[in-house]
């Protein structure tokens, strides 16, 4: 299960990458993919367009903070982040990601190196971000300075709830903390540089002389629904062996609906999972420092939801796709969950 999920790799970490629906059920309609390019100016300018501009032209070296709620608790990790010449790397403990012109590259432990994202397609063109939410400068009684720089506060809101708090460089744009809070202005997910140096003295090293291709096949067409519930239109699909992953925005947030045929056994899933209701099964919701993981069963098909989405709009998708009438999953989902959080984890 591996597939575009967002933009470039300081973007999976700080960029990235709703009210809950009726219900309602969706078709899984085919049809041909939207095309890119063809789309209307965004009519609300999109405070992450400036900050991936940033990240992929500076240079800087840094150490980003990311604490969120899972189960058990809150939890925190801490990351080391490198740019230079439009390349990026995000080191863990033990895992290494790295993206240059567009590719995207993840080390494992042991020194393997896999291509997870080719950047050789184009990529989709997402919804205005102004059609679902408003975007505001917020002037703070005093000025906020995020590892000892100077910021720009900026608030994504959605029917006056404030979804999304951005503190931006005033200097340079880019993004150096971000907070996605709940309906209660709690702070859910929380990315932040602790220590940043605009002027390093070093370089990237180079890509890896070898990789094993891990990039999935983009599909010209694809049985899934084009809309669904929170605003979320369909932008691209592809396949990786027998697995359908399909890529849908809102204009804020990207979600990935990953489907194959089987059965999903409950005692093969990680026992830290919070159990929601999914029709008339049940479904389970991880976090991990990238979003939130939401995996259950339907029909005859294993489904699993990634996205930095609030639980509740992956919950409402999850109660709005069709069930449908087919071997085992349980390895595969193994990999679904070690592959999702092996990156980031210490």
């Amino acid at each position: 299960m591996r597939g575009r999920i967002s933009g470039g790799v300081l973007v999976l970490v700080l960029v990235a990458s709703v009210p809950a629906g009726s219900g309602t059920a969706f078709a899984w309609d085919a049809g041909p993919l939207p095309q890119s390019g063809n789309e209307p100016a965004t009519p609300v300018e999109n405070p992450f367009d400036k900050a991936r501009e940033a990240a992929a032209t500076l240079a800087f070296t840094g150490t980003v903070d990311v604490d969120w709620d899972g189960a058990g608790g809150r939890h925190s990790d801490h990351l080391r982040v490198q740019a230079a010449g439009g390349s990026l790397e995000v080191r863990g403990e033990s895992t290494l990601m790295a993206e240059s012109e567009g590719a995207r590259m993840v080390r494992r432990p042991g020194g393997k190196w896999d291509l997870l994202w080719s950047g050789s397609e184009v990529s989709p063109v997402r919804p205005a971000l102004g059609e679902k939410y408003e975007v505001a400068t917020v002037a703070p009684p005093e000025p906020v300075t995020v590892a000892s720089r100077p910021t720009e506060i900026v608030e994504i809101r959605q029917a006056g709830t404030v979804r999304e708090r951005l503190f931006v460089d005033a200097a340079n744009g880019l993004l150096l903390k971000r907070e996605q809070l709940d309906g209660r202005g709690h702070a859910t997910r929380v990315v932040a540089f602790s220590s940043i140096d605009l002027e390093p003295d070093t370089s990237l090293p180079p890509s890896p002389p070898r990789l094993t291709d891990e990039s999935p096949d983009r599909l010209k067409s694809v049985s899934a629904p084009a809309a669904l519930p929170g605003g979320y239109r369909r932008l691209d699909a592809y396949r990786e062996d027998d697995t359908v992953h399909v890529l849908y925005s809102d204009g804020l947030y990207d979600l990935s609906v990953f489907r194959q045929r089987g059965a999903l056994d409950d005692g093969d899933l990680p026992a830290s999972g919070t159990r929601v209701k999914i029709g008339s099964g049940r479904g389970w919701v991880y976090g991990w420092p990238g979003g939130q993981v939401l995996v259950w069963e339907a029909g005859h098909s294993v489904f699993s939801l990634v996205s930095e989405a609030p639980t509740e709009d992956l919950v409402a998708v999850a109660r709005a796709l069709p069930t449908d009438g087919g071997g085992s999953v349980v390895d595969r989902m193994r990999r679904v969950c070690h592959n999702l959080l092996e990156p980031l984890s210490p």
